[in-house]
């Protein structure tokens, strides 16, 4: 796709009252300082983005008077364009927006609007964005129209996507095929990226350095602790050791005391045996008194039962009986009410209030008197089943009360016979008891023998065995700290060689990447006249970091470091043109101090050079000849 810019109109812009810019295939705008050079860029980039040159939305663009904002002013930016043969305009207009407000006579201004034109037509910012989307990305457009945005715009890792975008990268395969050394690699990495495996090994080695810091204070640590055990020998101190058990156990085998502690064993024996068989005698000469008394014991528990259900009856009974005369008592007393009412007739008819009828009357009294004999009777009645059943119960009552009273008397003399058994002396062989008295005898006098029989003392040779024991304990530590240190020895030797294996693995990684950006920077700068890139950094410490640098000559001068104006622009339109061939889109390039450049490259698209010139005090457009000799003023601006 090539767009071309045919003309560029600029309306109380940034200044400029009215400017019209007909570049053709490629123009020289000439001017001083702030005469509007590049206001033609910003009001280009801002027609197409809403931003100027830096890239701000939010410049001043309205045009001044003595410092100070010219009121109901519009501002406006139109193009036109040839997109591969086809025209088409394009135009933005600010404008300030003043309303009325109720009751004032005069609109005050309230903010401003941005109208949209394509080919005349008015439409929305959404559908002018869409517009603008779909002809060119924002951030592709001014890589291709600003020789210095690739360098001077985009963060080093930008610019090395683009790089990579354009120029392909190189894969780890075709990079270790190059370099047999690099072989190794492939079982180092173990299918995992290159980064990832240096984040492994980056961990690995600060585990390292930390342990083999604390291996030699530990080591020194142990070593302080080491005790000097150089005049023990162990066999000969536990050879000691036997000897002093043998003379302290003898000590206290003594042969008297020893045989007194048997004849005590033998006694308690004896003696717990007696008792037992005493025990067994007992028990067999009270049997049969036992075996009376459980049977009696029986006999009460049943006679016991009887008693408490009998009581339990009886209070039941005095309970139903009690209820029976509070029933009673209410009889009574709703007798003595219906017996005490009287027929309640009237002589008149309660409705018309005529006299009734005597007869009726007489009938009517005679209806409630036996009404009221047949109530009467019922409750005469009911009070008589009442007092035949309370006097069954306490007939009742009476009978079970007779019955306990007389298990009662049954139950003493249960009592009284199982007292008399249980009183019953046992019958014991009097064998036993003497046998008894005699082993107890003859146990204490054992005891106070052997109470008088004082221990030996083993104290001396005690402590001489655990002074003993001390220097075998001192021995055993000894020997399982220098145990410990020769581990740590181990353990330091091993980790150094890790360390060391680590930094191979660092080292060939390096050697790899090295190798890598060698090939991709070669393959990079081959795509370019004059620019050449520089893919990283050797750091002195730090191994191999990733960067994007611009430069440029044989010397390699960096961009912006030492590169003058001339060929900052130069290699700058090499990018432009690399990138303009990659897209496949050519679009117009502005190019600013245009008159610092002796001989500027060829982008191979429309150019629009901006140059300083102290001749000309305003901004005037020649049209691009290489020898310059037919120059024509196109514009002036006012």
């Amino acid at each position: 796709m090539e767009i071309t810019l045919t003309k560029l109109t600029l309306e109380n812009f940034k200044g400029i009252k009215r400017f019209t810019l007909e570049p053709g295939n490629s123009c020289i705008v000439r001017g001083q300082n702030a005469s509007g050079k590049t206001t033609l860029m910003d009001a280009f980039l801002w027609l197409l983005f809403g931003k100027d040159s830096q890239g701000k939305a939010d410049f001043a663009l309205k045009t001044l008077d003595n410092g100070e904002e010219i009121p109901n002013l519009d501002h406006a930016v139109e193009g036109v364009f040839d997109i591969d043969g086809k025209e088409i305009t394009l135009k933005k207009v600010l404008k300030e927006k003043y309303t009325k407000k109720r009751g004032s006579s005069r609109a005050d201004f309230t903010g401003h609007e941005t109208l949209h034109f394509i080919d005349y037509v008015p439409v929305q910012k959404k559908e002018w964005d869409q517009q603008i989307a779909d002809l060119i990305d924002e951030e592709t457009f001014k890589l291709l129209t600003s020789p210095t945005y690739f360098n001077k715009s985009l963060h080093w890792e930008k610019r090395r996507s683009i790089l990579l975008d354009v120029c392909g990268d190189i894969s780890d395969e075709d990079v270790i095929a190059s370099d047999k050394a690099l072989t190794a690699l492939l079982d180092i990495l173990n299918n995992k990226s290159l980064e990832d495996q240096k984040k492994i090994i980056a961990a690995r080695r600060k585990e390292i350095n930390q342990r083999l810091t604390e291996i030699p204070a530990r080591i020194d640590e142990l070593d302080k602790s080491l005790a000097d055990v150089s005049g023990h020998d162990r066999g000969s101190i536990e050879s000691q050791i036997n000897e002093l058990d043998g003379e302290i156990q003898a000590m206290k085998d003594d042969t008297n005391l020893a045989h007194l502690r048997k004849q005590k064993a033998e006694l308690q024996a004896q003696l717990s045996e007696l008792y037992e068989e005493m025990g067994r005698a007992r028990r067999e000469a009270s049997k049969e008194i036992d075996d009376k008394i459980d049977g009696l014991e029986g006999d009460l528990r049943s006679k016991r039962s009887l008693v408490r259900t009998l009581l339990e009856e009886a209070v039941r009974k005095e309970s139903l009986i009690k209820q029976n005369e509070q029933s009673m008592e209410r009889l009574r007393n709703k007798y003595s009410e219906v017996a005490g009412q009287k027929a309640d007739v009237k002589d008149a008819c309660p409705t018309c209030g005529q006299t009734l009828p005597k007869d009726q009357i007489q009938e009517a009294i005679k209806k409630h008197n036996e009404q009221q004999a047949n109530y009467l009777a019922d409750i005469n009645a009911a009070g008589k089943r009442l007092k035949s059943e309370t006097t069954r119960l306490q007939e009742e009552i009476e009978a079970a009360t007779k019955k306990g009273t007389a298990n009662d008397g049954e139950i003493e003399k249960l009592e009284s016979q199982i007292k008399e058994l249980r009183a019953m002396p046992v019958n014991v062989p009097v064998d036993h008891e003497s046998k008894i008295s005699k082993v107890r005898a003859e146990l204490e006098a054992v005891e106070k023998r052997i109470s008088d029989n004082q221990p030996p003392d083993t104290t001396a040779l005690e402590k001489e065995r655990n002074t003993l024991r001390a220097q075998i304990a001192e021995v055993d530590a000894a020997q399982k700290t220098r145990a410990r240190i020769e581990e740590l020895k181990a353990e330091e030797k091993k980790l150094a060689a890790d360390y060391e294996e680590l930094e191979r693995q660092l080292s060939l990684m390096e050697q790899f990447t090295v190798a890598k950006v060698e090939m991709l920077e070669d393959k990079i700068n081959s795509r370019f006249e004059l620019a050449r890139f520089k893919l990283f950094d050797r750091q002195i410490n730090e191994g191999i970091r990733d960067t994007c640098i611009t430069v440029y000559g044989k010397d390699l001068v960096p961009y912006g470091y030492g590169l003058n104006t001339g060929a900052e622009i130069n290699v700058g339109l090499d990018i432009v043109r690399t990138l303009s061939a990659h897209y496949g889109i050519k679009a117009p390039i502005f190019i600013d101090h245009a008159e610092s450049v002796t001989d500027i490259l060829d982008p191979g698209t429309q150019t629009i050079k901006l140059m300083v010139d102290e001749d000309h005090q305003e901004m005037e457009v020649d049209e691009d000849h290489q020898e310059m000799m037919d120059k024509r003023i196109i514009k002036k601006w006012r």
